[in-house]
């Protein structure tokens, strides 16, 4: 096993927000955003990076279901744990909370990913959800005069 430090995006690492767009099973998955030694480590181990206007990073996966001999084994959410290491943490995860992912390095036909096993939240940033901020417009009338009830 082996962990790498950064800041969360886009973390679907809960039973409730896991990903079935591609995989009807569903995928848990957290874009993980490196600087420093731990970029430099994780380029070093070849996991491979991504870039945009927020920084390089890699996105760890874990799949809920995999096939083993020919049949279904349900792997589960990774775990979720607090700063402390050891109590679970349960709410959703903002963009740029610091994260420690843990999990292991996989190399299938010459190229390598992160199989998330674990994450540990250690400064968290609350999820604030789509915010958007349309006019309530159940009360207007469609020439903008407002409705009377």
């Amino acid at each position: 096993m082996t962990t790498y430090t950064g800041k969360a995006k886009y973390a679907r690492v809960y039973e409730h927000n896991r990903d079935t767009k591609y995989d009807e099973s569903g995928v848990y998955s957290v874009e993980i955003y490196l600087e420093g030694t731990e970029l430099a480590r994780a380029k070093k181990d070849g996991i491979p990076l991504h870039h945009n206007e927020s920084g390089s990073f890699f996105k760890a996966k874990r799949k809920h279901q995999i096939m083993k001999d020919g049949a279904p084994v349900v792997l589960g959410p990774p775990s979720v744990v607090g700063p402390d290491g050891k109590t679970p943490f349960t709410e959703n995860i903002g963009n740029d909370s610091i994260v420690c992912a843990m999990g292991k390095l996989n190399e299938w036909k010459g190229t390598r990913s992160f199989k998330l096993s674990a994450l540990q939240v250690i400064e968290h940033v609350p999820y604030e959800g789509n915010n958007n901020s349309f006019k309530d417009h159940s009360t207007v009338s469609d020439n903008g005069d407002e409705k009377v009830a």
